[in-house]
């Protein structure tokens, strides 16, 4: 069996550094579009009614929300030792970017989810 490829703990400080900020910009970023897009609303937020599946979206939201974070705490373990395996950030950086990339299209698609339910609901009131 060959012998695993690690990387000193700089080296992989720059990667996990680099994947755990934008990570955070991405989060950021549609945890402050979901808000604007909430709040600004024409209704506001506590005399909405949803359908009783919306909650179905905000439990994914907020699980995704903390697997995510389990996620970053695992990459700041990895570089607890002074050798890191190529593997692991590997993985690391893998994960990462996919549940980034299903966190911002589950954001996306949430807001518009719920905009078009409120659209529907703002028509039917109309004359």
């Amino acid at each position: 069996m060959p012998e695993e490829i690690t990387l000193p703990r700089r080296a992989a400080l720059h990667v996990v550094t680099s994947v755990s900020v934008f990570t955070l910009i991405v989060i950021a970023a549609t945890r402050l579009t979901a808000t604007i897009e909430y709040y600004y609303s024409w209704e506001p937020l506590a005399e909405r009614s949803f359908p009783w599946h919306v909650l179905i979206h905000f439990g994914i939201y907020q699980y995704v929300w903390c697997l995510m974070l389990a996620v970053l705490i695992w990459g700041v373990w990895l570089l607890s030792t002074p050798l890191v395996s190529v593997r692991h950030l590997i993985v690391f950086v893998s994960t990462i970017g996919n549940m980034a990339t299903g966190w911002g299209l589950w954001t996306v698609w949430t807001i518009y989810y719920l905009n078009d339910l409120e659209w529907q609901k703002f028509l039917e009131s109309v004359p």
